[in-house]
């Protein structure tokens, strides 16, 4: 989503190809692990209630899981396109 196009343009204005833009735009996209430890901190430090905790773990765990198939779609639409234009 918003956070790929905006890695997208960052790697664009450092003069990569579209194609490498947006496949790097796409392996930056994803939340990561340590979104976990910062997660458990907030939840130590009580900024985080029960539920939001919870609900942040199964954000995380959905995006982590769909990553890699973000990132090759990304790849695959890519490539058709450089077919497309070809």
């Amino acid at each position: 989503g918003l956070n790929h196009a905006i890695n997208t343009l960052i790697l664009k204005m450092y003069n990569n190809s579209w194609r490498e833009a947006i496949f790097g735009g796409a392996m930056l996209a994803q939340i990561g692990e340590l979104s976990f430890l910062i997660c458990i901190t907030a939840l130590n430090l009580e900024i985080l209630t029960d539920y939001a905790y919870d609900f942040t773990i199964s954000l995380i765990s959905l995006t982590i899981g769909i990553s890699p198939f973000w990132i090759l779609l990304t790849e695959k639409i890519s490539a058709r396109k450089k077919e497309i234009a070809a």
